[in-house]
């Protein structure tokens, strides 16, 4: 049976649950240097694109959640959803989308980006959604199209000080003692 987070419709996009058919797809968009211009250490490896896609798979059979498939037109463009995640000891969920270079300039990481907020919204609202971004004004700027509001920089050491915070306004992430311990972290 098909749960209702599996498969989501969008204006343009099908979203849905990866299935390992999809790896040859995911590894050419994943690996494309243009899709990681801001990525430390440029593409991934072949071999380490198909672990963490296969991570990503195992991620919806464990949890049944996830990140998409985004199709359009019936074609792979890319992946993009929410999935779990412990941050400072705070449950939230990740936001995550890396779409093909063809794909770009249309809307479609909004679009999915939109799509993944509400649904991590409706399965739990009290848990922050946050998301990476780079210095890059297009990531914030797709961030703030999803209703999300800049947090300030965490520094914390994974991230190599590159990385703002951005969380659903109100979700209580960007307020009371997270705050101060997301501030506090050199």
């Amino acid at each position: 049976m098909v749960t209702e987070i599996e498969v989501r419709m969008t204006a343009r996009l099908r979203l849905r649950r990866p299935v390992m058919d999809d790896v040859k797809s995911i590894v050419a968009i994943d690996s494309d240097p243009r899709t990681n211009l801001h990525r430390p250490g440029g593409a991934p490896s072949p071999d380490k694109n198909v672990q963490t896609f296969s991570e990503f798979v195992r991620g919806w059979e464990e949890h049944d959640d996830g990140y998409w498939i985004v199709e359009f037109d019936g074609d792979i463009i890319g992946m993009a959803g929410v999935e779990p995640q412990l941050f400072l000891e705070r449950e939230c969920w990740n936001l995550y989308y890396r779409l093909s270079p063809i794909a770009w300039g249309n809307g479609f990481a909004v679009e999915a980006a939109k799509e993944a907020v509400t649904v991590a919204s409706s399965l739990q609202p009290k848990w922050p959604v946050v998301a990476h971004e780079r210095s890059e004004l297009r990531g914030r700027a797709h961030c703030r199209k999803c209703w999300l509001t800049t947090m300030p920089r965490t520094g914390h050491q994974w991230f190599r000080g590159l990385c703002a915070w951005l969380v659903v306004p109100g979700s209580g992430f960007d307020n009371g003692p997270i705050h101060v311990r997301l501030s506090r972290i050199t």
